[in-house]
């Protein structure tokens, strides 16, 4: 979960469709500019992985934001496969100069925090 810019009324959530109230999945789109937005969080709970619901939370975020419009992210390049399935690329690190500040937190960070480099990545919303 990036804990920058973290903005209540821009969040989905996913949990089961039964009475149990256990939050499962959670994840926010937010607007960099006109035609650019970012998926700032997307953290599904470790009993949910594995089981679609953070995948279904993506699309329904990235259809969020308008036709044609770029949707980016960091993220480490261990989970880069998991948004490639969605239809993300990989592309410089320094691509985006939106998120240049992320990114360089980031660069340094998720060695330490994650074992792993960080990554940005990018996808057009569709219909």
């Amino acid at each position: 979960m990036n804990p920058l810019g973290l903005d209540p009324s821009r969040f989905l959530v996913a949990h089961p469709p039964t009475d149990d109230s256990d939050l499962l999945c959670v994840g926010q789109l937010k607007q960099l500019k006109d035609g650019l937005y970012e998926v700032a969080s997307l953290v599904a709970a470790p009993a949910a992985r594995g089981a679609g619901l953070g995948g279904d939370l993506l699309s329904r975020l990235v259809a969020t934001a308008p036709p044609g419009s770029t949707v980016c992210l960091t993220t480490t390049s261990r989970r880069a496969p998991f948004y490639e399935r969605a239809g993300f690329r990989r592309v410089g690190l320094f691509s985006r100069r939106e998120l240049w500040l992320e990114a360089a937190a980031g660069s340094v960070v998720a060695p330490l925090a994650a074992g792993d480099r960080l990554i940005v990545m990018e996808a057009t919303a569709t219909v």
